[in-house]
């Protein structure tokens, strides 16, 4: 359980570092209705997703709390597109934070170990996701005879 309590103590820190300079937008003489950016807290909840694993690890109330928002507004968060790809930016940087953490020796193993199975989790929710909201998004998949690409809804 220590390498859990070293991953998120990490994890929190990469956010907070990351949220340093961050500025939230103003809405001066932006017309309603148009996207202006993440608030401090949005911005910091799609970077401390990093640390998502409700199974076994951080759950949504834990994120909520440490982007000092609301579980229900994270959760209505996570279903906008813009939010998804911050998340997926987050992941892809902080992968690269970690891989240099470990090249280093920085970062130990078992907390490599712990954080690397968060990042996996995370990917392969995001990639299932992806293929929940497209049914007819094109997948490529092994035949015996050729690669061939089919929709989704056939396999």
């Amino acid at each position: 359980m220590e390498s859990k309590k070293y991953a998120l103590k990490a994890g929190q820190d990469w956010a907070e570092y990351m949220m340093k300079n961050f500025k939230e937008p103003e809405r001066q003489r932006v017309p309603k209705g148009n996207e202006i950016g993440f608030s401090r807290a949005k911005k910091k909840a799609s970077l401390l997703m990093v640390l998502y694993r409700p199974s076994t690890g951080t759950n949504l109330r834990q994120i909520a709390k440490m982007a000092e928002t609301t579980e229900g507004v994270l959760k209505v968060w996570r279903t906008q597109k813009s939010f998804k790809q911050a998340e997926l930016d987050s992941l892809n940087l902080f992968s690269k934070k970690l891989i240099k953490g470990i090249d280093s020796g920085e970062v130990s193993e078992e907390v490599a170990v712990y954080l690397s199975q968060i990042i996996q989790n995370q990917v392969a929710e995001h990639f299932l996701n992806l293929f929940r909201e497209n049914k007819d998004y094109g997948a490529w998949h092994y035949h015996p005879k050729s690669f061939s690409q089919t929709s989704m809804c056939e396999l």
